[in-house]
């Protein structure tokens, strides 16, 4: 009996609180939006949820908004340099820019194929900072300087 408290301890603290080599996957979700630079920052918060065991997808996709940086690596002309990740996302919604849908899935594609030990992915979250999603745009790979 005192082995299954155990093991049944251990079972409920890795499915709701993650592990220390990151948290515990979850089953594949759907990560869809009409908008390719929600679906890139959805992508991002995922990848970094399932490597980093103190990264949380709703607390990404909120300070995810605040990253700077973004645009150039996106593709976007200079004027969009100084906005940050939310205020592009805002401007995709109002259709101001429109994105390649086909290079949305490779540079989707690319970052969810991406290994945790990455260096991009493991400097896009971190802790010790205000914001610890402000370099998220580490995580974009070349692919992506062509979404717009």
């Amino acid at each position: 009996m005192k082995y299954f408290i155990v093991l049944l301890t251990f079972i409920i603290g890795c499915k709701y609180h993650g592990t220390d080599t990151g948290n515990a996957s979850p089953n594949p979700v759907a990560i869809t939006s009409d908008y390719a630079s929600e679906n890139i920052k959805q992508n991002i918060c995922f990848k970094l949820m399932i490597c980093n065991s103190t990264s949380h997808f709703d607390e990404c996709m909120e300070k995810g908004n605040e990253a700077l940086e973004f645009a150039s690596k996106l593709g976007l002309p200079d004027e969009y340099n100084a906005l940050t990740l939310g205020k592009i996302i805002e401007a995709e919604q109002l259709g101001n820019i429109v994105a390649n849908k086909e290079v949305v899935g490779e540079c989707t594609s690319d970052i969810q194929a991406l290994s945790c030990n990455d260096m991009g992915l493991l400097e896009a979250y971190d802790i010790g900072l205000t914001n610890p999603y402000q370099n998220m745009n580490l995580v974009l790979l070349p692919i992506c300087m062509n979404v717009f």
